[in-house]
């Protein structure tokens, strides 16, 4: 019932302590990653664990933790510092990192490890030389200094792709290639496998590469890259001042362009990203021309406007831009035209209706009037006049119709809004005053019915859907529940929200509210949850039939389970795990019935159909060979109806024979059955091993072990675990059983060792039989 509070708490605790501690001399050791938004689905795995979370808005992240973005789905990331300048981490679709380090311990220290997908990161904390921010690949190692940069990891080869924006990213390849490369601003590169000494050459960023780059991206990296439009321009500017006074780095000069060539492409990046994004539909053009205009702006403010002189065309399409500006604003006037048109029709439509309802109400009562004698239609008059008085005082301004009572928390009929929200659905959730209405009672709330929840994803939210009420606190059975905050600046969106789980639970709600009038008040909400029951299904019912395993007289039942693949991919396919020992003549199988609901209806065996000696009994003898059989299963259900299930068996024969035991205290009367055991792989000395299980024997008679070998074996020999000691048995040739062993009453369990010599190979068993159990 308190998992979540409990989960609130701790994410509370989390971000108040590193607030806390901004500006104070003893900085926190750790940092922690806050989920700002999330598009889809994200998935969590927390350090240590193995179950995997659903991300949520507000979720804190820590070292070790293994973030995954589902398809069609995005997440930003805050790095939290205690500072407006956070480090920005946006996941695309499909993407997996791991926090491998996140510490405040000598400096800011961040290192993700990025399996796939594709990433944006904009790095802020960067301040000094013990900052430092690592991006990791299954091939290479960006180190990072204040940069925005696009990381994308291919996922057919799983070689990283790295494009930069602004700032330096240091590569370095893993494995074989060791090459280093400083990254600069309008530069990509592709870091080659860890087992080849190459690297792609760095390469400018043009259209193509833009296109590559943008083709995929969602609306949440353009927009983080938008936001930080201006951050890009100054790092840039800066970076460009700096090359004017020293001589340009060597990875540049080695670009396929001239010196003002690169200039021109690093001061032009932002625009040709942006009208990239115009062609693909990412952004309007609207938003493109505002950006234009901010960076050209900018620019002439630093005295460093150039114009494009090399081969990357990446000229603004002006003309283009201007026709698409000026053809969506005639769609929005002719759309606003449209509104008004319709909403004039509509208002014509509904005078023309009123107009002919009141003419025909004109034409009955002339009708009535015309029946009506002199005095009788003069009463009539004064009537309705009297009426007519009537309703204009029930509507006057100072006449006691007016019954409009005065503002208070008892005419306020709904404080809050309540919504139950189920993946991406939302239901509006009713509740009633609880007792009498006065000024005692009227906090006192109820959710009249149970609240079904058939998910772990659903959640209760509260919020105000009036602008004079305020949300300040929501508590659940005395735990504070967790609150929204979408700008992220620490004071709450004033909306609440709770997880609720599939079972039958009763919750109590303190709601603390405020009023621009009329103050703060508490309200208690008293609900309650259950779970639906679904309708009977087939996939409900477990064992649709039991299945025995009769030889010697005794008899087990065996398990099935659904099988995976083969020949029927649903739940109808059964298969029984391990093969089934056949070593006599008198090994059977029967199919019955354990459900009174469920009759078996017909048994088919590869084909042929078997018996049913007695009504609901089909029984099939098993031959003693290997063999794979599938066994077609007719049932009927008294409310599902007819079923057909498959059932996958597999036979084998075991290398030798082994017996239980037993006769007459005078040693008259030896009888012997069929002992069945597992073979499993061996270990150090043995080749195998085997394992009988649940023997029974009779204090009353004598008890043995048997062992035979079969016809195909050459010799056999036999040891028994007695103390710490081996003792060899002695084979008895006069005897149907070669090797016999007594067992003394009360013997819990016991072991021997097998040497089998076939075709001249030897083989070496251990043979455990872990559990005896003695019958009186």
């Amino acid at each position: 019932m308190k998992r979540w509070s409990l989960v609130t708490f701790v994410a509370i605790f989390l971000v108040v302590s590193i607030f806390s501690h901004v500006g104070s001399a003893e900085a926190a050791t750790s940092r922690v990653a806050i989920i700002s938004k999330i598009e889809g689905t994200v998935e969590v795995q927390k350090s240590g664990g193995k179950k995997t979370l659903k991300g949520f808005k507000g979720m804190s992240l820590n070292q070790g933790d293994v973030v995954t973005t589902g398809k069609k789905s995005s997440v930003v990331l805050k790095f939290s510092n205690g500072t407006s300048e956070d480090d920005t981490f946006v996941l695309e679709s499909s993407t997996t990192v791991t926090f491998s380090k996140l510490s405040n311990k000598s400096g800011t220290t961040t290192k993700v490890s990025m399996l796939k997908g594709k990433v944006w990161v904009d790095v802020k904390s960067i301040k000094n030389k013990d900052d430092e921010f690592v991006l990791e690949t299954p091939t290479a190692i960006m180190g990072v200094r204040g940069t925005n940069f696009f990381v994308g990891v291919d996922p057919n080869t799983g070689l990283p792709s790295i494009a930069v924006l602004s700032g330096n990213v240091n590569v370095t390849g893993s494995g074989n290639n060791t090459n280093q490369f400083n990254v600069y601003p309008a530069s990509a590169i592709t870091v080659g496998d860890q087992n080849q000494d190459q690297t792609t050459p760095i390469i400018p960023i043009d259209n193509q590469v833009l296109a590559q780059m943008l083709n995929s991206t969602s609306a949440e990296v353009m927009k983080a890259i938008l936001e930080s439009a201006q951050k890009i321009i100054s790092e840039n500017q800066n970076l460009m001042n700096q090359f004017t006074n020293s001589a340009f780095p060597t990875e540049i000069n080695q670009l396929p362009l001239s010196q003002n060539q690169y200039t021109d492409n690093v001061y032009n990046l932002l625009l040709a990203l942006a009208q990239e994004a115009s062609k693909l539909n990412k952004i309007d053009g609207n938003t493109l021309l505002e950006l234009q205009k901010q960076i050209k702006e900018q620019q002439l403010a630093n005295n460093e406007l150039h114009q494009n002189t090399g081969n990357v065309d990446w000229n603004f399409e002006q003309a283009q831009l201007t026709e698409q500006q000026r053809l969506e604003k005639l769609r929005a006037e002719q759309a606003k035209k449209d509104a008004l048109t319709n909403s004039f029709n509509a208002n014509e439509q509904k005078a023309k209706a009123d107009k002919l309802k009141q003419d025909r109400l004109d034409a009955l009562e002339k009708k009535y009037l015309d029946s009506l004698s002199q005095a009788e239609r003069e009463k009539y008059e004064r009537e309705k006049q009297n009426r007519l008085d009537e309703e204009k005082q029930g509507n006057g301004g100072s006449n006691s119709g007016n019954t409009t009572p005065p503002l208070s928390w008892s005419t306020i009929t709904k404080p809050f809004d309540l919504q139950l929200q189920s993946g991406n659905s939302s239901t509006a959730v009713n509740y009633i005053k609880n007792g009498e209405d006065n000024e005692e009672n009227i906090t006192n709330l109820l959710i009249e019915e149970p609240i079904v929840v058939n998910s772990d994803d659903s959640q209760l939210i509260f919020s105000s859907t009036d602008p004079s009420i305020e949300l300040l606190e929501v508590t659940r059975d005395g735990e504070p529940i967790y609150e929204l905050d979408d700008d992220n600046d620490g004071n709450g969106d004033g909306v609440f929200t709770t997880y609720l789980y599939p079972q039958h639970a009763e919750m109590g709600f303190t709601i603390k509210v405020k009023h621009s009038s009329l103050g703060e008040r508490e309200f208690n909400l008293n609900a309650a949850t259950t779970v639906s029951i679904p309708p009977l299904t087939w996939s409900d019912i477990e064992k649709p039939f039991d299945l025995k395993f009769k030889t010697g007289g005794k008899q087990k039942s065996l398990n099935y389970y659904k099988g995976e693949g083969g020949i029927d991919e649903d739940f109808t396919y059964k298969l029984i795990e391990g093969s089934i020992p056949v070593n006599g003549d008198d090994v059977y199988l029967e199919f019955t019935s354990v459900d009174s609901d469920i009759t078996i209806v017909e048994v088919n065996q590869n084909g042929l159909t078997i018996e049913n000696p007695n009504a609901g009994r089909f029984i099939t003898q098993l031959e003693q060979q290997r063999a794979e059989m599938i066994f077609t299963i007719t049932v009927e259900h008294s409310t599902l109806g007819t079923k057909v299930f498959k059932l996958g068996v597999d036979t084998v024969v075991q290398p030798f024979n082994i017996y239980e035991m037993w006769g007459a205290l005078d040693g008259n009367d030896l009888l012997r059955q069929t002992a069945p055991y597992r073979i499993s792989e061996g270990f150090s000395y043995y080749d195998y091993v085997i394992t009988i299980d649940n023997l029974n024997f009779t204090e009353q008679y004598l008890n043995f072990m048997g062992f035979n070998r079969k016809n195909d074996a050459d010799q056999m020999w036999l040891r028994v675990k007695e103390g710490d000691e081996w003792r060899p048995l002695e084979m008895n040739p006069n005897d149907s059983v070669e090797y016999i062993y007594n067992l003394s009453p009360g013997t819990n369990s016991i072991q021997f060792e097998l040497e089998y010599t076939r075709d001249g190979i030897t083989e070496t068993y251990l043979i455990n039989i872990p559990s005896i159990l003695w019958n009186n």
